[in-house]
């Protein structure tokens, strides 16, 4: 998948999944993962989405940029997303990736070459896993439980 692909796929997510989300309201506090609840897999895509806008609006500004190590466990940890309502983490985490899939709508195509010095990766690189890893943890959101 190229990056605009994956963007158009991220509109997609937006049409779709934020209903679905709130279908699953009541279930929040499952585990769905071995480490994770439902509110903390979409407190974890909120973070995702905090992370990688700032990466997105960085790469736009410069042909190369490092960024301080990203830990989601700490993260999720902090952010106490089982304490918070179902309702809010799910508009909170809509509301993130509508401005993420505003920022990548106005990428030049020049700058989907500017590298993310830690990894090596692109910008296009990040988009494409952005969108690929947001549906991953979507599903372990909105499917049933383990």
């Amino acid at each position: 998948m190229d990056a605009i692909l994956a963007i158009d796929d991220l509109a997609a997510v937006l049409m779709d999944v934020p209903a679905q989300l709130r279908a699953v309201a009541g279930r929040a506090d499952e585990r769905v993962t071995s480490r994770w609840t439902r509110s903390e897999v979409l407190g974890h895509c909120i973070d995702s989405a905090l992370n990688n806008l700032q990466r997105f609006t960085r790469l736009r500004l410069a042909d190369q940029v490092r960024f301080p190590e990203y830990t989601p466990d700490g993260w999720v940890t902090v952010g106490d997303y089982r304490a918070r309502p179902w309702d809010q983490l799910v508009t909170e985490w809509e509301l993130l990736n509508r401005h993420v899939l505003h920022v990548l709508r106005g990428v030049r195509s020049a700058e989907f070459d500017h590298i993310w010095a830690d990894t090596g990766h692109s910008l296009a690189w990040l988009a494409v896993d952005y969108v690929r890893h947001l549906r991953h943890h979507l599903g372990q959101a909105i499917g049933p439980a383990t």
